[in-house]
């Protein structure tokens, strides 16, 4: 594998050390130092969208291949390479997983429901269903009672087609002790990470809380599966002094947030079927600075790293949490602490505007195809 070239067009701010090949975490370090520069530099008018734009690409292409490259999910592969196969006609090869079972994750439900466990989503798929809209991941993160964590990680082996693999730390998160479990399913099609109480900051049955009138602290989701960022908790939508770029609802026409593919982590012969949940904004938003304060006291080079302070970003991001009416709703649902935390970076937060990219090909001056990068207008 090619070590991970440096930002071009560069900006005129020193450019990061030559990345190790593979990269390191300390390389993804110096891109994250390097894009904040950049970002900064753009703000006052000197950098240009490209150079963010190519610090952007440079910044993600280290977090890839220091992760050994993850795949899309299934469903979401199986669809877009149907849907878009002349993107890849010129391309360079992808490596592809094997294809993956309808009904891929039942093992995992089976032993959920046998010890009466919901299957709680965090993670990318849990902002995916609170309006976020974050890239899919290649696994699903699930939260886990503390009391029935071990049990659980040692039935799933246990039912023929998964099995433990190493946490590879990629993430700010995967830093939280104790740290996740990882399985993989031996067909190599999917994993999942499960998380106890503990790690997560996160209860699955949390005490009492007055903050919260009606009582809920999970959110129904339709399934695990999502393909656009929709808002399932409709009391967090912005309100009419809102108008930009305001989170899809379900009730939102003409926008297909379930994937087209018939490929589905739960099969449509489980009768019943199993429940999903996320966690409610206020709850999670609660966890994510918990976490964040955890790793500065005890990791401090985690916070260098995409984790709980870039996810509390996007749900500020996202839902406009920095204005009047949206501070209003979700700061006296939070902890004290966590409210005091989150005043000050709503205090600090700067909405500005966000470059859109996207990467095609091209034909080069010689024949040859050319991947360049174009901002969206």
């Amino acid at each position: 594998m090619p070590a991970v070239p440096l930002p071009n067009p560069a900006a005129n701010t020193p450019l990061p050390p030559e990345p190790q090949d593979p990269a390191s975490l300390e390389d993804i370090a110096n891109a994250v130092a390097y894009n904040k520069r950049v970002l900064a530099s753009h703000e006052a008018g000197v950098a240009t969208k490209e150079q963010v734009g190519a610090g952007a690409v440079y910044e993600a292409a280290l977090i890839v291949q220091n992760a050994a490259a993850p795949v899309p999910p299934p469903w979401a592969l199986a669809g877009w390479v149907r849907q878009r196969p002349s993107e890849f006609e010129n391309s360079r090869p992808l490596t592809v997983m094997a294809d993956p079972q309808d009904g891929y994750l039942d093992n995992v439900f089976d032993v959920l429901d046998a010890h009466l466990h919901p299957c709680i989503l965090m993670g990318r798929s849990a902002l995916l269903w609170m309006g976020v809209g974050v890239l899919q991941s290649s696994h699903f993160d699930l939260l886990i009672r503390n009391s029935q964590i071990a049990v659980i990680a040692e039935d799933i082996p246990s039912t023929g087609n998964w099995e433990e693999v190493p946490l590879v730390r990629t993430y700010g998160e995967d830093y939280l002790q104790p740290p996740p479990r990882v399985f993989e399913r031996k067909d190599g099609t999917f994993s999942v990470k499960v998380w106890s109480e503990e790690a997560a900051r996160l209860l699955v049955d949390p005490p009492t809380d007055k903050r919260v009138s009606n009582g809920h602290f999970l959110i129904k989701a339709p399934c695990c599966e999502v393909l656009s960022p929709v808002l399932l908790e409709s009391d967090m939508h912005p309100g009419p002094e809102i108008s930009a770029h305001k989170p899809s609802l379900l009730t939102t026409p003409n926008v297909r947030f379930l994937p087209l593919t018939r490929i589905r982590s739960q099969s449509a012969s489980r009768k019943p079927q199993s429940m999903v949940y996320i966690p409610t904004i206020s709850r999670y938003l609660d966890a994510l600075l918990a976490q964040c304060r955890w790793l500065e006291e005890n990791v401090r080079r985690a916070s260098c790293l995409p984790g709980p302070a870039a996810d509390v970003s996007y749900l500020i991001r996202y839902l406009f949490l920095e204005m009047p009416t949206q501070r209003k709703k979700i700061l006296p649902l939070l902890g004290s602490k966590s409210k005091n935390m989150m005043e000050e970076i709503l205090d600090q937060y700067k909405r500005t505007y966000k470059p859109r990219y996207r990467a095609k090909l091209i034909e080069g001056s010689g024949g040859e195809v050319v991947r360049v990068i174009e901002t969206i207008q």
